[in-house]
């Protein structure tokens, strides 16, 4: 290089200038003591740049997103740069088999932890955060049979299908998940859970509930816990969205509910288009629903009622389980499927298998069970808690546990409550109400309870 002072005024000061070096002239000499310094090595691109015919004086042209590019976007670029580290990027990184762990993160808030960690030891496909449990109609049962290995999570009363037969009375304007701290605080408690193993996510219509869903399926899945999911299919109405197969890749279990009834609601009725070769329906929402299901690595469960009211179409898919479930007299089923069961004797029924589910809403009210009835305001009041933390949801379920009405109606059934209710009852809850009701306003009930829950309980019915 040429150096050139050019005087610029008064005070001494000088303006220097550097001008290229002519052609062949040596290099400059270095200061006296100052370290030689190592040509820097250039990358593949820059080098060829460096080659490229018509680069003036042998100057090095990087590649537009270099080291130089980078530099001249200053400190404008930087606080860009750190922004979006600080964000994440905007899509996950392409897994060797060439699928996303989600289609779109950004839609919900990260989990509290990298979805590297936790890993549940069972069969599956792999995805960040552990392998994914898929879970047979058969295994989800027993599994929730078995106390403290179980949770249902009642995402939202919203449902943009509004069946005619609907338990639990969902409409597309109903309520959904309006605090948003709250419903987080009770994912992670149940995803920190000791012994849990599985969580059915529930409504409502879980995937109405776009924010919430994502949080929690990814929240467990992280947490190794397998994640099962109830839904009509209704967002397969058309083009399934990307939104929808993240969701599913990390879920287990999905149990499809396709009838009578929701054909109607999702269809207008119309019968399927045809039957594909492996004898399944094509052509509806639910074929539709069913192929992403499968597609995504989930064991589908299709859900459709028993009797003449729920006669199912064919099955939307030959890897489809089939499950028959009993039309239920509550919310909407009530005027349908009115109650008239025959009444039993106490020691007629089975132990309630359901208290060993108890159902945590988004809005933090928890149950003992499943109930609808009991989930939307009915029935004892002992069978409902309001939590606002992971140590109130702990002691929700600890309550419930050491409950002696339910303890017996869990280990025994109906008739170990034969010391405070007696009669005939058309359901097995029946018996349940009546003995909670009477164990709170009569302390010698509860206590004649609490006494048979602490020595056991009958080893056989009648």
């Amino acid at each position: 290089m040429r150096v050139r002072a050019v005087a610029a005024g008064g005070h001494g000061r000088h303006r220097v200038r550097l001008l290229p070096a002519e052609p062949g002239a040596p290099p400059p000499p270095a200061a006296p003591g100052a370290r030689a310094r190592r040509p820097r090595r250039l990358g593949r691109a820059a080098a060829a740049g460096a080659r490229r015919p018509g680069a003036a004086g042998g100057a090095r042209a990087g590649p537009p997103g270099g080291r130089a590019a980078r530099g001249r976007r200053g400190l404008r670029g930087l606080l860009r740069h750190l922004r979006r580290a600080h964000r994440g990027p905007r899509r996950l990184p392409r897994l060797r088999h060439g699928r996303r762990d989600a289609a779109r993160p950004d839609q919900a808030p990260r989990p509290g932890g990298p979805l590297g960690r936790g890993a549940f030891p069972g069969r599956g496909r792999t995805r960040l955060g552990g392998p994914v449990r898929r879970l047979t109609h058969a295994e989800a049962t027993r599994l929730r049979r078995t106390p403290g290995a179980t949770v249902a999570l009642f995402l939202t009363d919203r449902c943009p299908v509004g069946c005619a037969h609907c338990s639990v009375d969902s409409l597309p304007g109903g309520p959904t998940i309006r605090d948003w701290d709250l419903f987080t605080r009770l994912v992670d408690a149940l995803a920190e859970l000791p012994g849990l193993q599985a969580v059915a996510i529930t409504g409502g219509e879980p995937f109405a509930e776009r924010r919430g869903l994502t949080y929690a399926v990814r929240r467990l899945h992280a947490a190794g816990t397998a994640v099962l999911v109830f839904t009509s299919g209704f967002w397969a109405r058309s083009a399934v969205p990307a939104w929808v197969r993240g969701v599913l890749e990390l879920t287990g279990t999905v149990y499809l509910s396709t009838d009578a009834f929701h054909a109607a609601a999702l269809d207008g009725g119309r019968a399927a288009a045809g039957v594909g070769p492996g004898g399944e329906a094509e052509g509806d929402t639910a074929a539709r629903a069913a192929r992403a299901v499968v597609a995504a690595g989930c064991h589908l469960v299709v859900q459709t009622l028993a009797g003449p009211e729920g006669a199912p179409p064919p099955l939307p898919h030959p890897a489809a389980e089939h499950s028959l479930v009993p039309p239920l007299p509550a919310g909407r089923g009530a005027r349908l499927f009115p109650r008239r069961p025959p009444r039993r004797p106490l020691g007629a029924f089975a132990p309630c298998a359901l208290l060993h589910a108890p159902t945590v809403r988004y809005d933090g009210l928890v149950t003992a069970c499943c109930n609808e009835t009991v989930l939307t305001g009915g029935g004892p009041a002992a069978l409902r808690r309001r939590v606002s933390d992971a140590a109130g949801l702990r002691e929700a379920l600890r309550a419930f546990r050491a409950d002696p009405v339910l303890r017996l109606m869990g280990a025994a059934g109906p008739v170990g409550l034969s010391t405070v209710v007696e009669g005939r009852y058309g359901s097995v809850c029946e018996p349940c109400w009546l003995a909670q009701r009477r164990a709170a306003r009569d302390p010698e009930a509860l206590a004649s309870l609490r006494r048979l829950a602490t020595l056991g309980t009958p080893a056989a019915r009648p």
